[in-house]
């Protein structure tokens, strides 16, 4: 397991943020090989890249599929999460934009863990955490008060293993995504 306090620490930061033009433009026809939906009409959306893509630009629909996800970038805070094979790709292509960029190995293994009290950075400061491995029935004790909490429905994560995807699901969720902007002080919903 990855501790997620380790990936923040090993986090790249872009402190030059000159560039005045959009990474869209940036990416797809300055770079080529990125397919970058949606910037500036949501806070998050995914990165497409593709090295034998540089040569067909401008049909985006031929990139969209899950394979071709390199990252997820949240607008609004400046995040990007990577995919560690195209990190220091990224980092160059996206220069000058001022991003925090986090690598990590997968998307979809549940190779990620995470401390209850370990201080993590805003927007994931905000988690639920609740261990519910006492619901596979592997012999521990029988949590009534997280299970009282799960079976109300809230929304949360295991601290124990959880992989990138669970964590976009869980921060995009309309109650999550509220409590960040309330938080940011912007009081409305996406």
């Amino acid at each position: 397991m990855i501790p997620l306090s380790d990936v923040f620490r090993a986090a790249y930061t872009d402190t030059d943020s000159s560039v005045t033009h959009s990474l869209s433009l940036r990416l797809e026809y300055q770079v080529g090989g990125y397919w970058v939906p949606c910037e500036g009409f949501t806070d998050f959306s995914e990165i497409y890249y593709s090295a034998d893509y540089a040569a067909e630009q401008g049909d985006g629909k031929k990139l969209t599929t899950p394979e071709h996800i390199i990252a997820y970038i949240f607008w609004k805070q400046r995040l990007v999460f990577v995919k560690a094979a195209y990190f220091a790709q990224f980092c160059a292509d996206a220069k000058g934009f001022g991003f925090t960029v986090y690598s990590f190995p997968s998307f979809g293994k549940e190779e990620l863990c995470c401390e209850p009290e370990c201080a993590l950075p805003y927007p994931f400061s905000e988690i639920t955490w609740i261990d519910d491995d006492f619901m596979d029935g592997d012999g521990s004790d029988f949590d009534f008060e997280a299970f009282r909490k799960i079976d109300a429905g809230t929304k949360y994560l295991n601290p124990k293993h959880f992989s990138v995807n669970q964590l976009l699901d869980y921060l995009l969720t309309p109650e999550m995504r509220l409590r960040i902007r309330r938080t940011q002080g912007e009081y409305y919903k996406y």
